[in-house]
């Protein structure tokens, strides 16, 4: 691929590459069903629109979170969303993650160039992840990490290319720590990852100078929580804060497991792995993968490489603790793929590079093999994916609309609880067919994935105690999201029974 090395036609093909990561998740924008966080997030930024702190459904300040996507996302909803229908808006709000998922594929591109030195290497990478089904699943939803890895990436791109620069006074410096500090201001999580990331590499000799890193990059790195705190504390929150950040750190190290797959209540981590395989294998074979190939950089003679060892290093310390023993969520994954998509092949060209030249055909044979199933895989998945949308929660609140009376009485959980909840219906969580007949509960939306799941407290004991005394109104199967189902019980059709909504 010498042609690449053309000014010209490597910035065509980054380009091309950019746009083809922005198009496939513009395409793929409703092929994942809503996520709660998503209509927490969307609530957040419109309190913060209006003048706020963030505020959950009960009206209350957040404060486990930092505000960083937020803000963000209260800007462009500001400009871009003038409705009402909840479902539109947060496709318009999805939009945001997709349009910074572009930058990523700029900055994946940008940072391999400068790590390898290779504009063909820059550009497999980028394509990797433009491709990458888990990718494509993150950042086609209103979610923090998009944002949060992004403004790493930027930080990391800034680093590398200052890192043994004698050109770089302090100004850059200043500007690579307000970077990580933005992405921590995202997502604290950013703060876990470059504090590995800094110790490993004070540990192999790369990266800056301590002097430079406790004089410019820590101080400004901490800055924008520093200011949000300042805000808080204005408002005569801290109290609250502090609380809630306590909380959040025992459920980072996992002494508090309240959700995620660690949690009592969550099902099956390998359950769960083996029935993703046909959706998302190569990024599992990337992230598996990307632990050889830590081990292989963090001994490289190239400092760059070895210097990427230690952010993949950071990378899978991180994530390996939660997966191990921690708060473990999806989203998290993305914290690992992203720095893995860079580790293989950089990794592929220090193998490369070190095996004795009569091996070097097979490494380059099977390098270019992988890659191109990897392509493959990946194109596969979306194509498939892209038969039909996942939008059962949709599908169920839309039929709940056209056809259940106002004021009747709906027991429902998760999304359809708050986006219920603040349209004119008695939303209740009772559960169990006495509390059920107790409060004249009229309908009951069942999502069976999350009840098979244990992620809601219905249960399939109370769907067997419900079912003779209910009718099925409504089934719907979502691709992704299970089937949906809607139980009437006709004795209290026509009860409209007290208010409990939650607004």
């Amino acid at each position: 691929m010498t042609w690449l090395n053309k000014p010209i036609i490597f910035n065509i093909v980054t380009a091309v590459t950019v746009i083809l990561a922005v198009l496939l998740r513009f395409l793929a924008i409703h092929m994942y069903d809503i996520q709660i966080d998503e209509l927490i997030y969307q609530h957040f930024a419109q309190a913060i629109a209006s003048g706020y702190l963030p505020l959950n459904y009960y009206d209350i300040p957040f404060f486990l979170h930092p505000p960083g996507y937020y803000v963000a996302l209260s800007v462009w909803r500001t400009i871009f969303w003038h409705g009402s229908d909840i479902f539109a808006q947060l496709t318009v709000l999805r939009s945001f993650n997709i349009i910074l998922s572009g930058f990523t594929a700029l900055i994946i591109i940008l940072l391999t160039r400068i790590v390898t030195k290779k504009n063909n290497l820059a550009i497999i990478t980028g394509v990797l992840f433009a491709l990458d089904p888990f990718a494509i699943r993150l950042n086609t939803r209103g979610l923090m990490e998009t944002m949060a890895m992004l403004l790493l990436l930027i930080g990391l791109w800034s680093l590398f290319r200052n890192t043994n620069n004698p050109e770089s006074g302090r100004k850059t410096w200043l500007l690579t720590g307000l970077l990580f500090g933005l992405a921590i201001v995202t997502k604290d999580v950013a703060a876990i990852f470059l504090f590995f990331a800094f110790v490993i590499m004070t540990l192999r000799k790369v990266g800056p100078d301590l002097k430079v890193l406790f004089r410019y990059i820590i101080p400004t790195a901490i800055l924008p929580y520093v200011i949000w705190i300042s805000i808080v504390a204005s408002t005569g929150h801290i109290g609250e804060l502090l609380s809630e950040k306590t909380l959040g750190v025992r459920r980072f190290f996992g002494l508090v497991q309240v959700t995620g797959f660690n949690s009592s209540s969550a099902p099956s981590k390998s359950d769960t792995l083996l029935s993703t395989l046909p959706h998302y294998a190569s990024s599992y074979i990337i992230m598996g993968l990307s632990i050889l190939g830590m081990l292989l950089l963090l001994k490289s003679k190239d400092k760059n490489r070895r210097m990427w060892g230690c952010i993949a290093a950071a990378s899978i310390l991180a994530i390996g603790y939660l997966i191990i023993g921690g708060t473990f969520e999806e989203q998290y994954l993305y914290y690992l793929l992203v720095p893995s998509l860079f580790t293989i092949v950089v990794a592929t060209l220090e193998l490369e590079q070190i095996i004795p030249s009569t091996y070097r055909f097979f490494v380059r044979i099977g390098g270019k093999l992988g890659i191109a199933i990897l392509f493959l895989f990946g194109l596969t998945t979306y194509i498939i994916n892209m038969s039909s949308a996942d939008n059962g929660w949709q599908k169920t609140i839309e039929w709940v609309n056209a056809n259940v009376p106002p004021n009747s009485t709906i027991c429902v959980y998760a999304q359809g609880q708050l986006i219920l909840g603040e349209e004119d219906y008695n939303v209740c969580s009772w559960h169990s067919l006495s509390d059920i007949n107790a409060h004249h509960v009229q309908y009951i939306i069942d999502p069976e994935k999350l009840t098979q799941s244990n992620y809601v407290p219905l249960t399939d004991k109370d769907i067997a105690d419900i079912k003779p005394e209910s009718k099925v109104v409504f089934s719907y199967n979502s691709r992704d999201s299970g089937k949906f189902l809607i139980f009437e019980l006709p004795r209290f059709a026509n009860a409209p029974g007290p208010s409990h909504n939650k607004k």
